[in-house]
């Protein structure tokens, strides 16, 4: 539809009472969220594949059970996605960074909560 004829709908709806209509303004992207800095995520995320590692070895005797390892799996996707985005984060209003920040203590809890739901 062009705007002719939106104007053309517009003037109809005024002229019989109805609710005023405005034209679309432009959608102006929202701000970016927080500062993110590329140097920093590759450290986050070098923390979160040792956190992985350690939880393995350690936790598990190098035995990860099956769906434990694609829950953690599945967070290291998602967290070198946040580092490889940063940016695009940002423009849809996501602290990139602090999510980032948040996946060690999102592993150590999947570890926690594991451990507790198998518990005999």
């Amino acid at each position: 539809m062009d705007l002719e004829a939106i104007f053309g709908i517009r003037a109809k709806l005024v002229g019989s009472g109805a609710a005023s209509f405005s034209p679309p303004q432009e959608v102006v992207p929202p701000p970016a969220v927080g500062v993110f800095s590329s140097s920093e995520s590759g450290p986050l995320l070098t923390r979160l594949r040792d956190e992985v590692a350690h939880v393995e070895n350690i936790d598990f005797g190098g035995h990860l059970p099956h769906p434990l390892a694609h829950v953690l799996a599945d967070a290291v996707v998602i967290a070198e996605s946040y580092a490889a985005n940063l940016e695009l984060e940002a423009a849809r209003g996501w602290d990139a960074m602090k999510l980032l920040r948040g996946m060690v203590p999102y592993v150590r809890r999947c570890v926690e909560n594991w451990k507790a739901m198998n518990r005999t």
